[in-house]
């Protein structure tokens, strides 16, 4: 791999339709034993920039874009988008993210090449070649979604819970899974751990409005049963299910309503909110 040539992909525009309906694709590992605590827009980015890998892609390429263009893409004015981006991408950079297996701990970075080119307004971005095989030529074990689910979301643990209960399926005929999960896991996949020591304060902050989102933004419906052990709950049991025609149509539509729905940008904006296909396809999927 190490002599493999590095392939520069420039989008001279990005068809934001088109766009929105890639595949993000992950492997289960990377999924659900990964921790780490990005903002919103952080793991928009990322899910952008997997979602333009190929299926043959052997190395990660070099991708670049116009800054407005994602911008676009987001749903979000572009009135003062540059120094926010800069800002995600300066924060993105000291931003690490640990993998733990039953033997051994590893951390990896995102990004191993970031340029910004502010007289035109672009960027150029490569994923670290570290993380390569739980993004590259995956076969089995791994999780795929369309990128319009991830990009309607406000909450910040959203998109991370919405990979986890799609990673749960066993296949994609599957339309039902059942899962018990501690409260501790999710909070160290979140990086969490020091917060919501009371379960009401996860359930008010951080649970119900990321189900919220998920329920109906996406293609999936998620409800939970909140399992004790003695005087506390420790565990949550969720049943995800996977949402047929018309559920998942109309889920689409709320989600693109949303995006499109642009909101006057102001500086910080990006910051501010992060506190907090066709017919046939429906039919089919």
């Amino acid at each position: 791999m190490k002599n493999e040539k590095i392939v520069e992909r420039k989008l001279e525009s990005i068809d934001v339709d088109k766009s929105r309906e890639y595949l993000v694709v992950k492997s289960n590992q990377l999924i659900q034993r990964a921790c780490y605590s990005l903002t919103l827009q952080q793991q928009k980015l990322i899910c952008f920039i997997i979602s333009l890998l190929k299926k043959d892609d052997s190395v990660f390429p070099i991708f670049e874009f116009q800054v407005n263009d994602f911008a676009d893409l987001l749903g979000i004015e572009r009135n003062h988008f540059y120094d926010d981006f800069r800002k995600i991408m300066l924060e993105l950079d000291k931003k690490s993210f640990v993998l733990e297996t039953e033997k051994e701990w590893t951390v990896f970075r995102w990004f191993s090449e970031a340029h910004y080119y502010k007289t035109e307004g672009r960027v150029r971005l490569q994923l670290h070649s570290s993380i390569s095989e739980y993004l590259l030529d995956l076969w089995g074990n791994y999780t795929q979604y369309e990128l319009l689910w991830v990009l309607s979301m406000s909450h910040r643990a959203s998109p991370r819970l919405f990979e986890l209960f799609r990673s749960w399926f066993n296949s994609k005929k599957q339309k039902q899974t059942v899962q018990k999960i501690s409260i501790e896991r999710i909070k160290m996949l979140l990086c969490l751990e020091e917060k919501y020591s009371d379960y009401r304060d996860f359930r008010r902050y951080m649970l119900e409005p990321s189900l919220e989102e998920i329920n109906k933004l996406t293609d999936l419906t998620i409800s939970y049963t909140p399992i004790k052990n003695g005087k506390f709950i420790r565990e949550l049991e969720f049943t995800v299910t996977r949402k047929k025609f018309p559920e998942s149509y109309h889920a689409y539509l709320e989600s693109t309503k949303k995006i499109n729905k642009k909101q006057r940008q102001t500086e910080g904006q990006l910051s501010f909110y992060d506190l907090t296909f066709n017919e046939e396809y429906f039919k089919n999927g």
